[in-house]
């Protein structure tokens, strides 16, 4: 591990990093912490371990957990039908008679891209305050393709956001709170971002809604993922890392199961997602087999955080679990 982590300090100063980088077991057990450059360049206030970062589509891993909250309690079933949860009216049932929980979760539902890809999106982004004028947008997308292939989509996560709260009866900022963060022990990340945070970073403001997205928009920082990591690795949910669909990768990304993707690092196992942007480049790894947890967050653009990313995973792929 000490040869692996011994590189990141100068990797991260080279490239003039600005960010957090954490790797560690839990949050109480680093092995590595340490923030770069600045989270307001205007105000010129410096990047702290604690500072919050909009999560990009790190966000999806986060809804497709409250999916699994509520599959533990017998309200969802995976393999039942979207119409089952969802009226016609918010969702086509000439479609959603012929989706899945688990397609959703997977990526394989055949829906087209998420919102934040759209121009309708993107031209006034700060107008759209309520789901429901997210799931109109997808509601007026025609479908790519058949379901049961992989094409990554983050309408698959508004359109469980909806499930979520047509099953729960709450609002779905409010179960992730207390089903997902509240469970995990994450105080800094949150689904509301009608108030700004104070200690996050501001550069992607005007671009983002006055909603949080379950496809894309949360805020959360490094130490509250390594949280979130750990307490998926201590308390498994059903299907989340073992119900994978091939993506037609090889490597870290070959697989794709609900809300992650699962692969291989070397002879590691590698669970992860990724998050980027305009000023955002996000890395969140998990590596089971090694009992590590890679965060890195940047308000640079890409490949701030993947550059960073992609030296870890070259320095644990030589690793194996005696190694540790």
């Amino acid at each position: 591990m000490a040869t692996v982590l011994k590189g990141i300090d100068s990797v991260a100063v080279h490239q003039g990093f600005s960010g957090v980088i954490l790797v560690g077991e839990s949050a109480g057990d680093m092995d590595f912490a340490r923030s770069y450059g600045l989270a307001d360049r205007e105000q010129a206030t410096p990047m702290r371990i604690d500072t919050k970062f909009v999560t990009a589509s790190v966000a999806q891993t986060f809804t497709a957990v409250a999916v699994a909250r509520l599959v533990q309690d017998g309200k969802i079933a995976y393999d039942a039908p979207l119409s089952r949860y969802l009226p016609n009216s918010v969702y086509p049932h000439d479609r959603a008679d012929h989706m899945t929980i688990r397609q959703l979760l997977t990526h394989t539902a055949g829906l087209g891209p998420g919102v934040v890809r759209l121009s309708q999106f993107r031209a006034a982004p700060q107008s759209f305050t309520t789901l429901g004028q997210i799931l109109a947008l997808i509601r007026a997308q025609p479908l790519l393709g058949d379901t049961g292939h992989f094409a990554y989509s983050g309408a698959d996560c508004d359109l469980l956001a909806a499930v979520i709260e047509r099953v729960s009866g709450r609002p779905f900022a409010e179960y992730v709170r207390d089903r997902v963060f509240k469970w995990a022990n994450m105080n800094n990340s949150s689904f509301d971002i009608a108030n700004r945070p104070t200690n996050a970073v501001r550069v992607n403001d005007a671009m983002l809604p006055r909603i949080g997205l379950p496809e894309a928009v949360a805020y959360t920082n490094a130490t509250d993922l390594i949280l979130f990591a750990d307490a998926l690795l201590r308390n498994p949910l059903p299907g989340l890392f073992t119900d994978t669909v091939s993506t037609g990768l090889e490597g870290p990304n070959r697989s794709y199961g609900h809300g992650f993707f699962v692969g291989m690092a070397g002879p590691n196992r590698i669970v992860n997602h990724g998050g980027t942007g305009p000023g955002i480049d996000n890395a969140f790894d998990i590596y089971p087999d090694l009992d590590v947890i890679v965060v890195i967050l940047s308000n640079q653009d890409p490949p701030a955080a993947q550059s960073i990313r992609q030296y870890l995973r070259d320095g644990f792929a030589s690793m194996d679990t005696h190694q540790r």
